[in-house]
């Protein structure tokens, strides 16, 4: 029998038993659907979490307080503003600790080879004015001098700080165009507006532009250091330091002289839980990949059982088509059809079926990215992640079909012509 006349025979039985097939294949649909859905979006979150480390800068170091053990993953720039990490970090509570970085410890670090900009940062929420409208925005006071290379956003209008401001603030792209006017209205520019910060008067000397994802300097103002320390007084304690290494150093390795610089003037040794964090943009990387890779696993084991669920439907069927073909088996056996032949008729059949069910279910899974989507929730689906869903769905077609095939290979002619 030739492998034509084999695959009209298996595609005319297919047909023959239409009910039967598409509650098979759909099976195999919900199963592949499931499976390349949600490791699409384990591999979305983590190609947004890599695009806003990206922005952040590849040679950027961001220094907070806080225990190792809260993890490295804090910050980096992906909410907070600045450049560096939101209050408590990006992914989770910061674990709460009595110690913490001064700027005298800040001005001891600026020595270290490796360093081109470091910005002692001091944050706080404080209350924003302009007009009659007023609210609570996070307030970060920068060195002007080092601002432009640490925000990490370029700008809309105007300008950076500079080493001569001292009652002047650069405002995110939201506070510029949202907060502060009538549904998204741009006609009142704020830029060399005033706005009260805690009652005190700043003039706005730049407009940042949107950050794309980074929400914290969107919603955020800056102003610099010294004016902050005066308005919020709260002491000699930074928020975060944020570090841009030389052209050429090599980022970890300047990270790592950080972190023993610290641990010196902490006075912790090499056994102690270190009360600080020392991140850079490759092991946020890391830590994203390492977390992405176990759900990825774990999702993907789930949806296979819905997967395996559809296999088992094709093996039902399967077994159902060579009882209702047993007579058909004896006639290709009387008229020469040798056992691999009737094997190769029936693996066919199956794999076909899971064909068509990865097919359908690859077109599922693109639907559903659309509407995840909708909701905000970053799914990617990959040439790879497809041919691995049409792949795995013939795999659990022939699986399923290969029982069902011998057991029809072995039956006699004469027994096959016999059943009724």
């Amino acid at each position: 029998m030739k492998l034509r006349d084999s695959i009209e025979i298996a595609m005319t039985n297919i047909l023959h038993q239409k009910l039967r097939s598409w509650l098979t294949i759909l099976g195999i649909v919900i199963g592949v659907a499931a499976i390349i859905t949600l490791i699409s979006i384990s591999v979305g979150m983590q190609k947004n979490v890599n695009d806003k480390t990206s922005a952040f800068g590849a040679n950027q170091i961001t220094i907070s307080a806080g225990s190792q053990r809260a993890g490295r993953m804090m910050g980096m720039g992906l909410a907070g503003g600045g450049g560096g990490p939101p209050p408590g970090g990006a992914f989770g509570q910061q674990e709460s600790s009595d110690a913490a970085i001064t700027f005298k410890e800040a001005d001891d670090l600026r020595s270290i080879s490796g360093i081109s900009v470091l910005d002692a940062e001091l944050e706080e929420r404080a209350s924003v004015a302009y007009k009659n409208k007023n609210t609570s925005l996070t307030v970060t006071g920068s060195e002007p001098d080092a601002f432009s290379e640490v925000v990490s956003v370029e700008l809309e209008e105007g300008r950076f700080l500079s080493s001569g401001d001292k009652y002047s603030a650069v405002i995110g792209y939201n506070v510029a165009h949202n907060v502060f006017t009538e549904d998204g209205d741009d006609e009142d520019n704020l830029l060399n507006r005033q706005i009260e910060i805690n009652d005190v008067v700043f003039k706005v000397v730049g407009i940042l532009d949107e950050s794309g994802g980074m929400e914290g300097s969107d919603n955020s103002v800056y102003i610099p250091l010294e004016t902050a320390k005066d308005l919020f007084d709260e002491g000699d304690a930074v928020s975060r330091i944020i570090i841009v290494a030389k052209d050429g150093a090599d980022v970890d390795e300047v990270a790592a002289d950080i972190e023993e610089e610290l641990m010196s003037l902490h006075g912790l040794s090499e056994d102690d839980d270190l009360d600080f964090q020392v991140v850079t943009a490759t092991s946020v990387q890391s830590a994203v990949s390492s977390i992405s890779d176990t759900l990825t696993l774990f999702l993907g084991g789930i949806a296979s059982i819905s997967l395996v669920v559809g296999g088992i439907g094709v093996l039902n069927t399967m077994f159902m088509s060579v009882l209702e073909q047993t007579k058909t088996i004896g006639v290709f056996k009387a008229l020469g059809a040798k056992d691999r032949d009737i094997i190769r008729l029936f693996l066919i059949e199956a794999a076909t079926l899971g064909f068509i069910g990865g097919s359908a279910g690859v077109g599922l899974s693109f639907l559903a990215s659309i509407v995840l989507s909708m909701f905000n929730l970053p799914t990617v689906i990959t040439f790879e992640l497809v041919a691995m869903g049409l792949v795995f769905s013939v795999i659990v077609g022939i699986v399923a079909g290969i029982v069902p095939a011998r057991n029809a290979a072995s039956i006699s002619p004469i027994e096959s012509l016999r059943y009724e």
